[in-house]
């Protein structure tokens, strides 16, 4: 599923893929991207803790996949999800066209709270 605020539709793609790009993808290019904003700030490349703290302490950032995101101490990004419903074939009118946004789920509403986890992390 593509957010709706994703700003690189898989449509402007250059390197096509045979499928669209799919939760985990859009995960891991979230991911990556925070990384190597972080990695750059600090300039520390060779020490994943401080490039990991640095995301944390970043608080709320706008992440160019899921929009305002955040990052707990348990490790967990926090950001908005979308609730999809698919098309029907005459609501699609471009390739990758397929879901249309049915409603936002808060990101504080849609992962566990950190009170109610049991990682070790956030102790």
């Amino acid at each position: 599923m593509v957010p709706a605020n994703h700003t690189s539709r898989p449509e402007n793609n250059s390197l096509r893929c045979s499928a669209p790009p799919n939760q985990k993808h859009l995960d891991s290019i979230s991911y990556g991207s925070g990384i190597t904003f972080q990695t750059t700030r600090t300039g520390r490349a060779d020490d994943g803790a401080a490039v990991v703290s640095a995301m944390r302490a970043a608080g709320v950032f706008d992440d160019p996949l899921f929009g305002k995101t955040s990052v707990r101490a348990d490790g967990r990004v926090i950001h908005d999800m979308y609730l999809v419903e698919v098309k029907k074939p005459s609501e699609s009118i471009k390739p990758y066209d397929y879901y249309k946004v049915v409603s936002v789920i808060p990101g504080d509403k849609a992962f566990r709270p950190l009170s109610e986890g049991a990682c070790p992390l956030a102790k």
